[in-house]
Order: C-alpha cells, then structure tokens, then sequence
C-alpha cells in the first residue's frame, strides 16, 4: 500500500510495505539480542508509515526494553492504541508502561480497556485489580 503526503512544499511517498519489512528487521535484531539495532529499525518504520500502529507498538516496546521507565515508550504506545484502539496486545503493553512509571490511575484505565476487548484475558484481570 503506497499513500503520498505533503511535507512542507515537498511531496513524500509512504511505502507501508517497505515499512513492514523494516518491522520484521527489528523483530530479527530483537531476536539476536540487539535491541538497540530493534529501536533504529522501528524509528524508520514509524517515518515511513506515520499512519500505522505495528510501528509504534513495536518501537515503544522495544524502548521499554531498553528502560522501563521510559517515557518515549508510553508516547509510541499511545500512538498504537490511538491507530489501533481495539488491538488487546497494544492496550495491555501501554498499561504495563503506566505501571512501571508509577501511573496506576492511567495503567488501570487502559488493562479495563483491555478487559473491554477480551473478558477471559487473565492478564487485564489481574492488571486491573493490582492497579485500583
């Protein structure tokens, strides 16, 4: 799928299936351990497909690694869920970046979210009561 954009007076184009394969190099670097080298790849899949959520997920997630504390990581998890609201993985992976930072009221709002999804997930369960 190709969508152009303007970006000042120049047009861009987005090739979210370049963007993909970008991802899956970031899934291979975070399989041999080089999470640093899964953030660079993530960060370019998020330029080149502004619009997708995969890209934010995959990049917050791979910053938490890095540093659970990080905020960044909520900023691209937000993003994900923003793009992708309904997607269970993205709201329990934002919620569990509200608790590590100590955002309990936020981390609930998002493991009900999750709940809201899927009533049987025992992770949103248990997220929920740990967080009242």
């Amino acid at each position: 799928e190709i969508s152009a954009c303007l970006v000042g007076s120049e047009m861009c184009i987005r090739d979210s299936s370049q963007a993909d394969h970008i991802v899956a190099m970031g899934e291979n670097a975070e399989q041999y351990g080089s999470i640093r080298e899964a953030v660079a790849h993530y960060a370019r899949a998020v330029e080149l497909a502004p619009d997708h959520a995969k890209p934010y997920f995959k990049l917050g997630k791979a910053l938490r690694r890095v540093d659970d504390k990080d905020r960044a990581a909520i900023e691209h998890l937000r993003t994900a869920v923003t793009r992708a609201p309904r997607t269970l993985e993205f709201r329990l992976e934002l919620a569990y970046a509200y608790e590590a930072n100590g955002l309990n009221r936020n981390a609930n709002r998002e493991f009900l979210a999750a709940q809201r999804i899927d009533g049987t997930n025992e992770d949103a369960k248990s997220g929920v009561k740990r967080t009242r």
